[in-house]
């Protein structure tokens, strides 16, 4: 943890992007939900609490950023997609409860992992975070695709209102000419995918250059640490390893 999060010690990250357990496969490993059910909640399962909280002890001023990797099946009432008020009702239970059992703010939300996203959804949350009184900021949206949610929001100043900063994934240094029209805050959301024992150049250099070249304010590496099974899709990916015990 120290190596992470401490600051002038290590890699000394200044955000924290955590999955929203959500009951799924996503990618190396499943994370359960707070809520496997409408009418379950628990906020005690897996480690995203406990990595927060251990994050914001060493460092009190880091940022702090949730994202949905998937959802469980009662969400999204029987749509196969997330675009309901259930969907804010599970969300919004997710940036409360960490408020309530362990005093964490959450700084920025996203909307779905690399899949589509929907303005009407994006505008109740943003709804529902106001009327909260949350300072809670939105991110979209998490694309790996490139930087088609400036197309979006170009053409919709009501959806663009909502969206508070432009996030995509590996983004090569390069952002389209559009996003700069948006006045919105711009993000290599997802970046790195390098082995923890090749990664400090080539991820320094993505550091310089995102902003040098692109203006993105800040690159968030997956993953934040290389612990799952070697046989497992992108093994050895990380900013460290740590597989023992």
């Amino acid at each position: 943890m120290d190596y992470l999060f401490l600051p002038g010690f290590g890699a000394s990250l200044q955000i924290l992007k955590v999955e929203i357990g959500g009951d799924v496969q996503s990618t190396d490993g499943t994370e359960p939900s707070h809520m496997h059910s409408i009418d379950d909640d628990n906020y005690e399962r897996g480690y995203e609490w406990t990595l927060m909280v251990e994050a914001k002890r060493r460092n009190p001023n880091i940022t702090l950023y949730g994202l949905s990797w998937g959802f469980p099946g009662w969400v999204g009432e029987g749509t196969k997609l997330p675009w309901t008020n259930s969907t804010v009702l599970y969300t919004m239970k997710w940036i409360l409860g960490a408020k309530k059992y362990y005093n964490l703010d959450i700084d920025y939300i996203g909307i779905w992992n690399e899949r589509s996203w929907n303005k009407a959804y994006t505008l109740a949350l943003n709804a529902a975070i106001t009327a909260a009184g949350l300072k809670t900021n939105i991110v979209g949206h998490d694309s790996d695709s490139g930087w088609n949610v400036c197309d979006d929001l170009s053409r919709d100043p009501q959806w663009a209102a909502a969206v508070d900063v432009i996030g995509a994934h590996y983004p090569s240094a390069k952002i389209e000419p559009i996003c700069a029209t948006l006045n919105k805050v711009q993000w290599a959301s997802e970046d790195m995918l390098v082995t923890w024992n090749h990664g400090a150049t080539c991820w320094a250099r993505e550091l310089n250059q995102n902003y040098v070249r692109a203006n993105l304010t800040a690159s968030i590496a997956w993953a934040l640490i290389n612990s799952f099974y070697d046989r497992l899709i992108y093994a050895g990916t990380g900013i460290l390893r740590a597989v023992e015990p």
